[in-house]
């Protein structure tokens, strides 16, 4: 029996094991809560990282996922509600907003029209909520088009696991598109976290989150309401803490991307607020100061969001749409604020409210009677009215509200930047809302004029406010706000662990100085710009870590043989390339290290190179913060006179090897010995003061590869970092971790790899040609939408109606209202999305016009005084031009423009050049200042440009040369045309065309590829027409169905997630399982309708959005059937001519077909050879029965004087027929080379037969990477039974019992 319960227990205790719960996140869940509380419990993410645009909502497919592939753009109206643009495409009106089919468009500041990097498809990324000692599993995906990601999970310490950390470069390699992560932490640090990207400029163009860890148990919680009770003015017994809906990020968002950004102020290069080069002037735009005169931002503050909401200032608040936080009267709450600012600090306030501060960095701090005032015995409660916030800080605050009578329902939430004055300069604002039912935007402004007072009826001599973290050691007097700073605040409860020894030599001490580099004014630390190492040091091994260490580090860091290395001020060079190094500093493993981090100079009165506050973020560990000292500042202004100066900054210019000078350390001065008190707060990011320092203390009992840097991430990306080498056993990464790094090749290995290579493909000996007298292009540049209203001797007609030899109102060179003749139609396009500038002016006249093209424009009244000018310079007050009747011109002034997309261009030149459009003036026709045609893709424009350039350059007014100009120099439409170019008497040439022919007025006759041959025979063996379909590969390439998405045969290609040419036989074969195209898309054998979708309901068929790989058998001769065609009825899906390349080989061009097309060169149906196998897509094209080309032409082997390519343009509505030899074994890729199509997923890999030679040693591997809840058990654990499979240790055990 004994035996029997003993079994029994052990059983129960293996079978319950480790529960996880795969918590559901998605683009649906703007909070991703796991529901498990039991710190032995595994929590399971995931996370979409996708590039997506502001102001558009996107479809969401069945899975809650959307990838940014289908969507429509929506704006605020007049009243401030948000509508959708055009009147084509999904999430329209049709679903509400809010409705889970789609996102809600993210109007962020209410102005910004950019693209930015969603998480989940939402800004900022999913909240993640889990309980303190649970495992948090993670799996990433990269679905950037170009970039490489990596996540770092900001609070968390990665104990043992310091290749989780998600540094770039660091402790990983970053995340491939197209490849997925999974990170596995133990959530050990409660409190208020957060994640964001540790790739690039990513983190402030979106990537970023919050990550909660809750307490296991109460027992904080009880410790801290036993403080807050005793506070005075406040009764609090409890309080709710509810993260997902009182969880603050603040964000200052910019105009541009932030890589844009950082490449424009790098270094002393200035910021420009401009978007055209010619408007560069000056030295660029002013930059911003705090109120004791250090720099807060380089470039002009632009908006500012919190939780992903805010408003531009040029923008009213009806047009916005603010984050909203809901509370009920009478109750206490605890809110959590994140900062992940790029550039500025905060101050962040609740108009009428008092805030509690009860954490920092997710460490409890004691709100009550905290010593304040560096040793002046002042005791004061931690109750302030600001908070003053940093990037990569957090504040945990207690918010009481106020009683049901009082009459104020809401209040404005304010974070304003630190400028020089208190007024509110820049700002991110949200709302507390008391009431049930949500706010609508066209209450903010009240709320704002309601509940706003000013500083100084708030602030003032008799009661004055209170500021938490000041960067600076006083407001000016005149402000009326005291400043606590942190290492006035005490922890809630004593350190539970070991305290560090308090240093008294220089042996256990670390002294960083974040600064700027000379006249060049670059970031550093101690003079030394960070240069990431070219691989991630946590993976390497000894050997490949020696090989960094001496070809990378810096050299001599601590200036033992040259007390002036680094010390320079860059005159003659940009970055010294001794001191732009991979800076690493070694910490011994166990022991307490005193880390002084510093923003002085050798010359404290000169503060040129420290005028600026630095948040500096410590991965891996918390510190205990025991002081922090300032520069000499002005008592009553505020302002900094001079930089501290109890440090030796060991150079002339640069402080490049700071330490203490002679009785200044921090023991000395205070006369602190043996240990650091128990209750200094403890914190991982902290303000280093402009001209001052902090004392910090850490243990170094983790050991790893650990960054300490500055959290701005301007000053991050350009050098303000350094790695932290600490000592002691690290754990070793899991297999299967990629490397990255440098990848050098000698000429004799390459040979050597390639030695078993077969002969490539000959190059041609030449090609001849007629050679061409232009280029030619296609289609236009927009110009009027086809509901647009043009005016006939007949009275109204649409635009779509329009025909060439139709005489349209327009305005003569004298300024006279006549009716001219239509003589070219240089754009007619029903079926692409344009911009379109729309005008609006007195008397409800409503223009509506592509941006680069012009519009009438004055100051006056007066016609005559017109110029012409883009409708996208058009501004309010300007006068326009209307017809009143056909006799009669009239001037209007304009009141409002506007943009929108809508469906389809239409571009009618007349005689006179002009036409009145919704009776406006207008014209489609410009030669700009670099005298290309705003109209730059219509090739015949070019000649009239030839002809008579020189009178258009003499009539250009303001940068524009107008084109009537050209057409009233000449008499005669005819005669125009034949003067276009003498060379065209006798017809024009151009070579390569899209389509088959020009009109004929055009005079322009096309020589197409196939009309070219080689200068020589072919010298190779040729190949054989293709008299079946095992020697054949079909590609159509269009658009899949009503999404639009980029396709070949209807699958949209999904990169592999590792680089197919460096895979091992089992890696592929995985790859191929689970990544590969499930129906091949040649097998005879395959259902003729797979991918045959309009995609009504999901965006991308996960079936068809794959990786798209086709076998093609060596040694063969292989006919290439490349298309742009379909059914005539979804012309829609293959209007477009795309240029296709194929990797590895040249082609034998031998057939080129076209579409139908009408009198006027429009094509109207696709080539009907080939037969698409379906009802929608060309899913599984082949040839129609006898359309073969063999049977065709008769032909039996290509001809040897084909013309050769590797990229080939196949016509709209046509195909083109090429051969090449399988002779060159490897994966090739075939795609559109159209950059968008291709990252949207035009393209196919050929899997080409033959003996691959295997990659070089070296090359490193990239792909997905996995992790299961075991594995990493037992590797930080170094414990290798923890991969015992449960099932086999029951087993075992119940073997030895019944033994017993």
């Amino acid at each position: 029996m004994l035996i029997v319960q003993t079994i029994l227990v052990f059983s129960l205790l293996f079978i319950r094991g480790t529960y996880s719960e795969v918590v559901p996140c998605n683009h649906n869940t703007p909070v991703c809560k796991c529901t498990a509380t039991d710190p032995t419990d595994v929590c399971e993410f995931r996370l979409d990282i996708e590039m997506l645009q502001t102001f558009t909502r996107y479809v969401v497919d069945a899975t809650g996922d959307s990838r940014g592939t289908a969507g429509r753009v929506w704006n605020y109206n007049d009243a401030g509600n948000l509508q959708p643009q055009g009147s084509e495409g999904p999430c329209g009106v049709d679903i509400p907003l809010g409705d889970n089919r789609c996102t809600d468009p993210f109007t962020v500041d209410g102005y910004t029209f950019r693209s930015f990097i969603a998480v989940n498809g939402r800004i900022p990324g999913p909240t993640l909520i889990v309980t303190e000692g649970q495992l948090v599993k993670v799996n990433v995906i990269n679905r950037l088009a170009s970039e490489s990601v990596s996540v770092h999970w900001h609070g968390m310490h990665q104990r043992n696991s310091n290749w989780m950390d998600g540094v770039e470069h660091v402790t990983q390699c970053g995340i491939p598109p197209g490849a997925s992560f999974t990170y596995i932490f133990k959530a050990e640090q409660y409190g208020t976290h957060w994640y964001h990207s540790h790739s690039g400029a990513q983190r402030t163009d979106g990537l970023f989150g919050a990550l909660i860890v809750k307490e296991k148990d109460d027992k904080l919680k009880e410790k801290l309401l036993e403080e807050v009770k005793e506070l005075m003015d406040f009764r609090i017994t409890s309080y709710e803490d509810s993260p997902e809906q009182h969880t603050l990020i603040l964000l200052d968002w910019q105009k541009s991307s932030s890589l844009d950004l950082f490449t424009q102020i790098h270094s002393t290069i200035r910021y420009f607020d401009i978007d055209q080069a010619s408007e560069v002037s000056g030295s660029g735009a002013d930059r911003l100061y705090s109120s004791d005169g250090a720099e807060i931002g380089p470039v002009p503050y632009w908006s500012g969001l919190i939780n992903g909401r805010g408003r531009h200032n040029s923008v009213d608040y009806i047009k916005s749409s603010l984050s909203e936080f809901k509370v009920t009267a009478g109750k206490t709450y605890r809110f959590r604020l994140i900062g992940a600012q790029s550039l500025y600090a905060y101050r962040f306030s609740i108009d009428g409210h008092k805030l509690i501060i009860i954490a920092t960095d997710g460490q409890y701090i004691n709100p009550k009677a905290n010593n304040v005032g560096s040793g002046s015995g002042m005791k004061k409660d931690i109750v302030v009215d600001y908070i003053i916030i940093h990037s990569g800080e957090r504040y945990d605050f207690l918010l009481q509200t106020k009683n049901e009578n009082e009459m104020n329902k809401e209040f404005m939430m304010r974070a304003v930047i630190l400028s020089n004055t208190m007024e509110e300069r820049g700002s991110a604002e949200a709302i507390l809302n008391y009431n049930q039912q949500s706010i609508e935007s066209n209450q903010y402004q009240a709320i704002a004029m309601r509940s706003q007072m000013s500083y100084r009826d708030i602030c003032t001599s008799t009661d004055k406010c209170e500021a938490l973290n000041c960067p600076f050691q006083n407001f000016p007097v005149s402000f009326n706000i005291d400043c606590i700073h942190i290492h006035d605040l005490e922890s809630l409860t004593d350190y539970p662990g070991e305290l560090p020894d308090v240093a008294t030599s220089d042996n256990s001490r670390l002294f960083f100085n974040f600064g700027f580099e000379g006249t060049r004014q670059t970031s550093t630390i101690n003079g030394r710009n960070l240069k990431l190492p070219s691989a991630s040091l946590a993976q390497l091994e000894a050997s490949e870590l020696t090989d960094i260490r001496d070809n990378e580090y810096c050299k001599d860091e601590k200036n033992e043989n040259d007390e002036k290395k680094c010390d320079r001020d860059n005159t003659n060079e940009v970055i010294s390339q001794d001191c732009y190094c991979t800076h690493v500093v070694d910490a011994e493993a166990d022991r307490p290290y005193e880390l002084v981090i510093s923003a002085v100079g050798p010359n404290p009165t000169q503060r040129t190179n420290f005028l600026f506050a630095h948040p500096v973020h410590l991965h891996g560990h918390y510190f205990h913060v025991v002081d922090i000292q300032f520069g000499t500042t002005d008592l009553v202004t505020g302002r900094l006179i001079a930089g501290n100066s109890d440090i030796d900054c060991g150079g002339d210019t640069l402080c490049v090897r700071p330490r203490w000078k002679p009785g200044k350390d921090y023991s000395t001065r205070t006369g602190v010995t043996g240990r650091v008190s128990s209750k200094a707060p403890l914190k991982d990011t902290l303000l280093i003061p402009a001209g001052g320092y902090a004392v910090v203390y850490f243990k170094t009992d983790n050991p790893g590869w650990w960054f300490l840097h500055c959290h701005i991430e301007v000053h991050q990306l350009e050098g303000m970092g350094v790695i932290i080498n600490e000592g002691g056993f690290k754990t070793p990464p899991p297999g299967g971790m990629y490397k990255c790094g440098d990848f050098p090749l000698a000429t004799d290995q390459f040979i050597s790899a390639t030695a078993v290579t077969p002969l490539p493909t000959s190059e041609p000996t030449g090609t001849s040609a007629t050679s061409p007298n232009t280029n030619s292009g296609g289609g236009g540049g927009g110009c009027f939408p086809p509901d647009a209203v043009v005016r006939t001797r007949n009275g109204p007609l649409l635009m779509k109606d329009v025909e060439i030899g139709m005489e349209l109102l327009a305005v003569s060179s004298n300024h006279k209202l006549v009716y001219s003749p239509v003589i070219l139609m240089l754009d007619v396009d029903d079926i692409k999305l344009a911009n379109y500038t729309i005008i609006e002016s007195s008397g409800n006249h409503k223009l509506t016009l592509t941006p680069n093209h012009l519009v009438h424009a004055s100051k006056t009244n007066d016609i005559s005084s017109s110029v012409p000018i883009f409708a996208s310079q058009v501004k309010k007050g300007d006068k326009i031009f209307v017809a009143k009747s056909p006799d009669v011109i009239e001037a209007v002034e304009v009141f409002s423009t506007s943009s929108k997309v809508i469906k389809g261009a239409y571009a009618p030149l007349t005689r006179e050049g002009t036409v009145v459009v919704n009776d406006v003036v207008a014209s489609c026709y410009a030669v700009v200042n670099d005298h290309q045609f705003a109209h730059a893709t219509f090739g015949p424009l070019r000649y009239f440009y030839d002809t008579f350039h020189t009178s258009l350059h003499s009539k250009q007014k303001q940068g524009i040369a107008w084109y009537p100009s050209i057409l009233h120099d000449y008499a005669g439409i005819a005669e125009r045309i034949q003067n276009v170019s003498r060379r065209c008497t006798d017809r024009c040439v151009a070579l390569n065309c899209p389509f088959k022919e020009f009109p004929e007025a055009i005079n322009i006759d096309c020589m197409h590829i196939t009309d070219l041959q080689l200068l020589t025979d072919y010298p190779e063996d040729l190949p054989t027409i293709a008299t079946d379909n095992s020697k054949r590969l079909f590609f159509n390439f269009g658009f899949e169905g009503t999404r639009r998405t980029s396709s070949v045969n209807g699958r949209n290609l999904k990169l592999p997630s590792a680089s197919l040419a460096q895979l091992e036989p089992n890696k592929l074969t995985d790859i191929e399982n689970n990544e590969y195209c499930m129906d091949p898309t040649n097998n005879e054998d395959a259902n003729t309708n797979k991918c045959d979708r309009n995609n009504e309901v999901e965006v991308i068929s996960s079936d068809c959005h794959c990786t798209h790989v086709v076998d093609a058998e060596a040694d063969s001769s292989i006919e290439l059937v490349l298309s742009a065609t379909g059914s005539k009825e979804q012309r829609n899906n293959y209007a477009f001519a795309h240029p296709i390349h194929l990797h590895g080989h040249y082609f034998h061009v031998v057939e080129i077909a076209f579409g139908e097309y009408d009198n006027n060169g429009t094509l109207i149906a696709g080539n009907d050879t080939i037969d698409c196998g379906d009802s929608y897509l060309c899913v599984r094209p082949r040839w129609k029965t006898n359309k073969d080309y063999s049977t065709r032409t008769g032909m039996t082997r290509v001809s040897s004087k084909a013309p050769l390519k590797d990229t080939l343009l196949i016509p709209a509505g046509g195909y083109a027929v090429v051969y090449f030899k399988t002779d060159n074994p490897g994966w090739w890729f075939l795609h559109c080379h159209i950059e968008v199509h291709q990252l949207e997923g035009m393209g196919v890999i050929i899997n080409e037969g033959g003996m691959k030679t295997t990659p070089p040693d070296g090359m490193y591997k990239c792909g997905n990477f996995s992790l299961t809840i075991d594995e990493f058990k037992g590797i930080i654990s170094n414990d290798t039974s923890a991969l015992t499979p449960v099932p086999t240790l029951i087993i075992l055990l119940l073997l030895v019992l019944l033994s017993l």
